[in-house]
């Protein structure tokens, strides 16, 4: 969906984005052809040209890891952006190696599922989020090859929506920021769409 090359933007726009995801949080900007922090805290945006689903995937590289205790978001069945009734699901990447999805509901977290023994990221990984159906799943992608770190089951929000990523620190940064409409097939997923699921599961990406 957005590679970031481009000239600097503060905050994230180019018609595609909008922000800030929860409420009392920063937008992403852009910064040397990546998607950075704004002032510290907390930062994460949303695409808003489109949405997608039910069933849907996020996933963004992380060229910059973030320092220990700061985080990476991925975010997914997102809506109602930037108030109190923001709802959604979202992946939390904690380095070293803590990873946490959660269920917002009314602008509260709660914790469906975590691993505080996940693999650690290192520059230039992805992480990502899927939807499909009731299963919420949260992979890591390093040397090429993605894995899946976490799994849980939950029905609350099943509609269409959108997607979103960010972070905590002015350390990190993103890039390749992509997802999109999932759609079991009976063939295997193109070259360059699906990049997520096409390592577990025969499907195609449906984009804007």
């Amino acid at each position: 969906l957005d590679a970031f090359t481009r000239a600097d933007e503060s905050p994230l726009a180019n018609g595609t984005w909008a922000g800030p995801a929860r409420l009392a949080e920063n937008q992403l900007r852009l910064v040397s052809n990546q998607a950075a922090n704004a002032v510290g805290g907390r930062s994460a945006s949303y695409w808003s040209a489109a949405t997608f689903g039910p069933d849907m995937e996020c996933y963004v590289e992380v060229p910059t890891i973030p320092g220990v205790g700061d985080h990476v978001y991925a975010f997914a069945r997102c809506s109602n952006f930037g108030g109190v009734t923001f709802q959604g699901y979202l992946l939390t990447v904690i380095p070293t190696n803590d990873w946490y999805l959660e269920r917002y509901d009314l602008n509260v977290g709660t914790i469906l599922t975590s691993n505080l023994n996940g693999p650690t990221p290192a520059n230039g990984d992805s992480v990502g989020i899927e939807c499909i159906g009731s299963a919420i799943k949260c992979y890591h992608k390093t040397g090429g090859t993605w894995s899946q770190v976490l799994s849980a089951t939950d029905a609350t929000y099943g509609g269409v929506s959108s997607i979103a990523t960010g972070g905590q620190a002015l350390g990190f940064r993103l890039d390749n920021f992509s997802g999109g409409t999932v759609v079991t097939a009976a063939a295997a997923a193109p070259p360059g769409h699906g990049a997520l699921l096409s390592g577990f599961r025969n499907s195609v990406i449906q984009r804007v």
